[in-house]
């Protein structure tokens, strides 16, 4: 997929948000189901029209239309069904409001999964939003190789921001890993900040290559995978001693990266077919062992029939697996190069016209590693 394509996806993404919402507030009450108020609906429409207007360079593209016509399919569907499960769910509901929560969720940091919020009479209701255009597993999770060990190892407090158990707070912005790391050997000893250091060593494979013309597809796959390979057991190593210190909060943070602490809903529509842990017992108990006090995590490096790409991480209880998220490790290019399928374009960042291929200056200081962390829907639905 092209940056560009890549650009628009993640725009169409927030629009269809927008839409949801907006379209989830109108069928609650146009039913009669839930008494969501006009005002409320006006609300919602504004919202969504003020980004749909900040989107008003790509409205005439053919490929933004085709692309926000098949996500608009996905909300439909999305639409009519959690709006049938809220209705039933919530039927002697007085009041009931509805907002617009993904801007907020994002500037929480990745353990806030929430794109919705409901408040009904009085009570907070949360849920997050997947729309796939086809079967895939689930993404739940995603950040740097050092981001991720630094949110299994202490808690988030906002984007980059963490917290060690005497109350500091610390970054990973750059010009902070020094202090980071400082933090880390105080916390679990010499040997994570050995192995951080090394992680941050890989660094050294992939970016400097965003001073040259990209070398093809190919060429990338293969610096992914040397990347993956050598950092698998330095982040299986790392993970292990910190869940060595404390196995309990380890898979306690965890389960709050992934989402499945059981504050927030899932609603996720894979073409045509509608999942959501809105009246789904399945789910439920899913998320009440993993809110035992019995569970544990158990890493397996290079996953199992995973081509040596990533980390299984398996969590348990007495009764065996609950649930087992494989985390990938890759880097993300982050539009270091200009690879739209144009031969050149105009960079609104860097301010110049950029060859196919070639760098883009300021973005490509933004090329890092990469954890994903990805589900198999039917061990959430489906139990």
């Amino acid at each position: 997929m092209s940056r560009t394509n890549r650009t628009n996806t993640r725009k169409i993404n927030i629009l269809s948000e927008y839409d949801y919402t907006l379209g989830l507030a109108q069928d609650l009450r146009k039913n009669g189901q839930l008494p969501v108020t006009l005002q409320n609906i006006e609300r919602l429409r504004v919202e969504r029209n003020t980004y749909w207007n900040s989107l008003v360079d790509e409205h005439n593209k053919k490929g933004f239309k085709a692309e926000h016509s098949k996500y608009s399919e996905l909300c439909k569907i999305a639409i009519e069904n959690s709006a049938r499960e809220i209705g039933a769910r919530f039927r002697n509901a007085q009041s009931v409001e509805v907002f617009n929560f993904n801007r907020q969720g994002r500037a929480n940091g990745v353990t806030d999964k929430t794109d919705v919020q409901l408040i009904v009479d009085g009570k907070v209701v949360r849920f997050s939003l997947k729309l796939y255009k086809g079967g895939t597993d689930i993404q739940v999770a995603s950040g740097t190789y050092c981001s991720t060990l630094c949110g299994l190892s202490f808690d988030p407090v906002g984007v980059g921001k963490y917290e060690t158990p005497t109350g500091e707070i610390f970054s990973t912005m750059s010009g902070k890993l020094d202090s980071m790391k400082e933090h880390f050997r105080l916390e679990y000893g010499d040997r994570i900040v050995e192995l951080i250091n090394e992680i941050k060593q890989l660094d050294n494979i992939f970016k400097p290559l965003v001073k040259e013309v990209y070398k093809g597809d190919e060429f990338w796959k293969g610096i992914c995978n040397d990347v993956a390979s050598k950092g698998i057991p330095l982040m299986s190593e790392a993970l292990e001693i910190v869940r060595n210190k404390n196995p309990h909060r380890f898979a306690e943070r965890l389960i709050k990266r992934i989402g499945f602490e059981g504050e927030d809903d899932i609603v996720l529509v894979q073409g045509k077919k509608y999942f959501s842990s809105i009246n789904n017992d399945a789910t439920k108990r899913m998320i009440k062992r993993l809110k035992g006090q019995n569970v544990y995590v158990n890493l397996v490096p290079g996953g199992k029939g995973k081509e040596n790409k990533g980390i299984l991480i398996e969590l348990r209880d007495g009764r065996g697996c609950i649930v087992s998220p494989y985390m990938p490790l890759t880097i993300n290019k982050n539009g270091a190069w200009q690879l739209s399928k144009l031969s050149g374009r105009y960079c609104k960042l860097d301010k110049e016209f950029i060859l196919y291929g070639h760098p883009r200056p300021k973005k490509s200081k933004q090329i890092a590693t990469s954890t994903n962390c990805y589900i198999k829907t039917k061990s959430i639905f489906q139990g």
